[in-house]
């Protein structure tokens, strides 16, 4: 039960995001809604950590900077804890992009530019790609 509930999650997480890039706000937050539900659920901490990064993403469309931003370094902590470099690098491009997005564009631009630097040596070229062309 829990591996299918942590599917769901990932899809409607996986949801969110095609929402998001459509511009549909309002339905990104509800499949976030639907999966936050679940995620109490789930033990699997790489399942959380993709949701919470989603979600921040979510946040920050709906202008919920201060949300969005504590939220992905929640996620970007536990990943650097855990060792999860690939993680590591999608929540560090999140919290980058949600600064550029509110209030800290400065501190969004040098972090995205240190992310594409770090996942290039680290050979995720194409986080460092999207790290690039998002300052």
């Amino acid at each position: 039960m829990e591996k299918e509930s942590d599917a769901q999650i990932l899809a409607l997480s996986s949801l969110s995001r095609s929402l998001l890039q459509q511009g549909k706000i309002v339905e990104a937050q509800q499949a976030v809604a639907k999966a936050n539900g679940l995620s109490a659920k789930s033990s699997d901490v790489a399942t959380r950590l993709v949701f919470e990064i989603d979600s921040a993403h979510v946040l920050a469309a709906a202008k919920d900077f201060s949300g969005a931003e504590r939220l992905a370094r929640g996620a970007l902590a536990e990943a650097i804890k855990l060792g999860f470099v690939h993680t590591r690098f999608q929540a560090s491009l999140a919290l980058g992009e949600i600064q550029m997005m509110g209030r800290n564009s400065a501190a969004g631009r040098v972090l995205l530019q240190q992310v594409a630097k770090d996942a290039r040596t680290k050979g995720f070229v194409l986080i460092a790609r999207e790290a690039s062309g998002a300052n």
